[in-house]
């Protein structure tokens, strides 16, 4: 067999193998948007029986549960969406446990936190361009996108389970499937789609315009992180306080006056961003090639394996389900 038909012959393996891992995630994202329907009726039929439903007794915010059973419910639906659909790749795709859960001893605390606090310095800076792009829409376009968010009353069970659900919850699960599960998948075949295409996974994942941006920007450290760093800890803890900042000013913004609130986030948001540069740049120190991206050794260019992951039927019926979704959370001035 000559040089050529051996090149092929590669390129067409590598090609396949990609597509194949890239419908398996088409799969994971259709199960992300398919399966809570199917738990939440299963979820609501199982909690009339059960006489947990009450439409004198507790308000249709809380879908007339007991505030601490709907975060509870809330929280089982949110799992049953992110962990469930990915975590069926395990063993479809025979990974190893270290490709979903990668540790390494390498990794100190010290390095972990430097981690943290340089990431949201990038944090604010993904959120600065997301505020632009979602400017530029409701200009141009009138379009106006909101997140939803779950009801909060003041009792301290329920920020604790809401702080639970917005700030635990994520760091561990969407880190697992997204920078576990999926960026395993694609890091055989280099960093770079390992980290771009993660980042991808997760910023559509979200189905809001208002969030695609800042996370597939988010995404993309988190990625070059775990590549460098051989751990998804530093991206756990990352997540987590990202999260926890934003909900605890949120908790804030019910409790203190309006014009204290707002010296006190714009303080809040200029010591994180100083403390994060120095933090990078430490990082960077330790970790130079963290945002390197190169062609990877191999028959295909980056491109090529972006279009195998990106481009098949699965992940083309994933992306008209999101943007449905998207199209349903968009309201218009």
């Amino acid at each position: 067999m000559n040089m050529d038909a051996t090149e092929n012959l590669r390129r067409f393996s590598d090609k396949s193998a990609l597509s194949s891992r890239g419908a398996g995630i088409g799969i994971g994202l259709i199960g992300m948007l398919v399966l809570p329907l199917l738990v939440r009726a299963l979820g609501t039929s199982l909690m009339m029986r059960l006489g947990l439903m009450d439409s004198q007794k507790y308000s249709a915010a809380y879908s007339y549960l007991q505030p601490e059973v709907y975060y509870i419910y809330y929280s089982l639906l949110y799992l049953s969406m992110v962990l469930v659909p990915f975590l069926i790749l395990v063993p479809i795709y025979r990974m190893k446990g270290r490709e979903v859960l990668p540790l390494s001893r390498r990794v100190s605390g010290k390095t972990m936190l430097l981690a943290a606090l340089a990431g949201l310095s990038c944090c604010l800076v993904a959120n600065a361009v997301t505020i632009g792009w979602c400017g530029m829409l409701e200009a141009i376009f009138g379009i106006v996108s909101v997140p939803g968010e779950l009801p909060l009353d003041r009792s301290l069970s329920s920020r604790v389970l809401y702080f639970c659900i917005y700030a635990i919850l994520p760091a561990l699960a969407e880190e697992i499937a997204f920078r576990g599960v999926v960026f395993g998948l694609l890091r055989p075949y280099g960093k770079t789609i390992a980290v771009v295409g993660s980042a991808f996974i997760f910023g559509i994942m979200h189905g809001n315009l208002l969030q695609i941006p800042f996370a597939f920007i988010g995404g993309l450290f988190f990625g070059w992180l775990l590549a460098e760093t051989g751990s998804i800890l530093p991206c756990m803890l990352l997540h987590f306080c990202n999260n926890g900042l934003s909900v605890v000013q949120m908790f804030l913004q019910t409790d203190v006056p309006g014009e204290v609130m707002n010296h006190v986030s714009y303080g809040m948001m200029i010591l994180t961003l100083a403390v994060g540069i120095v933090c990078l740049l430490l990082l960077l120190r330790k970790y130079p090639g963290l945002f390197r991206m190169q062609e990877e050794p191999g028959v295909l260019t980056n491109a090529e394996k972006f279009r195998a992951v990106a481009l098949n039927p699965a992940m083309i019926v994933a992306y008209l389900l999101i943007a449905v979704e998207m199209i349903a959370s968009m309201t218009f001035k």
